[in-house]
């Protein structure tokens, strides 16, 4: 299926999208009683935000292989440069911010953080390899656990390209063996990731019929708003998700609960009305909206996984009242510079590595 290119719009919708996702993870997150008091604890949104990225990715890696041909070399090289160019900055920094917590406040550090038992060098290396999440076994990025996200983002790729540039038998026996590899609580979570392709195609079929798009998106509000409303009904939360505990995050069994599952496929609703939307206006490619959308949507990866790690850090070294407003919001405002600043740099190593193994194109252009 070839797919056609999204226009400046629905390319920087996309970009919006990604990066209020990233926010909302920081902010619930934040709102956990360990950082504050006084506010409700908006974790089961953060989590929910997980299935926006989810569907997002699927979406995403189906329009680039569709619009790109390629062989699986170089789709994996491709995925694995844009992965590794946050990863390697993410453990460094969460290496960095574990050593400061367990040399400064070793009393808050062991009881809670410490990996129990679990050796630093294997736990930094299963997820260097991103197999820190295969078959329920939870080896967590030392104190970073948005970490265990991007594991699962890995495992999905590699089976995606493997359904999507292998033919015959080898297609379906290499998919098997990630499935297998990777086991039933990643495979699990697939479903969300492949709605995201399963929504390109469906809207790139609509484009070409923009009056079936317009009452398809239209038709779609009515269930989506009725479940948006049970969703937020109060108590649903702690009816069906077993709360964060910063005692027993080691010993959850499931990164998601049922209710994020749930909110994944009601946001794939309210994701085909927004690029339906987003299609309508017209926004001029490398405009200084594009520009300045462009430039603080690079920072989404580093914003989701460079948080975490630096609430600890303050958390543990810096005396604030948990009460009050403004220091908190010091903080979420500190996260999300630091992951914008560091969006560049993530660029420049994601080009560096990618010039290890050139594109088909480049590789033409070479010569």
């Amino acid at each position: 299926m070839k797919a056609e290119t999204l226009s400046t719009s629905e390319s920087l919708a996309l970009d919006v999208i990604r990066v209020l996702a990233s926010m909302m993870v920081a902010f619930g997150h934040l709102t956990q009683p360990y950082f504050s008091t006084g506010w409700r604890d908006c974790t089961i949104y953060a989590q929910a935000c997980v299935g926006v990225f989810f569907i997002l990715s699927g979406f995403v890696i189906r329009y680039v292989t569709c619009r790109r041909p390629s062989t699986i070399g170089h789709y994996l090289a491709d995925r694995g440069s844009r992965i590794y160019s946050v990863a390697i900055p993410t453990l460094l920094f969460t290496v960095v911010a574990d050593q400061i917590l367990r040399s400064a406040r070793p009393d808050f550090y062991w009881p809670q953080w410490s990996n129990h038992g679990t050796s630093r060098v294997f736990a930094l290396a299963m997820n260097l390899v991103f197999c820190g999440q295969l078959w329920g076994r939870r080896v967590e990025a030392l104190l970073n656990l948005p970490y265990w996200s991007i594991n699962y983002e890995v495992i999905y790729y590699i089976g995606y390209g493997c359904y999507f540039y292998l033919r015959g038998w080898s297609r379906w026996i290499s998919v098997a063996l990630v499935a297998i590899i990777a086991g039933p609580f990643v495979v699990g979570l697939f479903p969300l990731w492949a709605l995201g392709c399963v929504l390109h195609d469906a809207y790139k079929n609509w484009c070409k019929h923009g009056t079936e798009l317009r009452n398809a998106a239209r038709l779609l509000w009515i269930p989506a708003l009725a479940a948006v409303a049970v969703w937020l009904i109060p108590g649903h939360g702690s009816a069906i998700d077993k709360p964060f505990s910063f005692h027993n995050h080691h010993h959850l069994k499931l990164p998601l609960p049922n209710s994020t599952v749930l909110f994944g496929f009601i946001w794939a609703v309210f994701f085909i009305n927004i690029l339906a939307l987003a299609r309508r206006f017209h926004v001029t490619s490398r405009s200084r909206t594009d520009r300045i959308v462009r430039f603080i949507a690079e920072g989404t990866f580093p914003i989701y996984l460079l948080h975490f790690p630096l609430f600890l850090v303050v958390a543990a070294l810096i005396p604030y009242n948990h009460s009050h407003v403004f220091p908190k919001l010091m903080m979420f405002l500190a996260s999300v510079v630091l992951g914008i600043l560091a969006g560049p740099f993530c660029n420049l190593l994601k080009l560096k590595l990618r010039s290890l193994y050139p594109s088909p194109k480049t590789q033409a252009a070479a010569r």
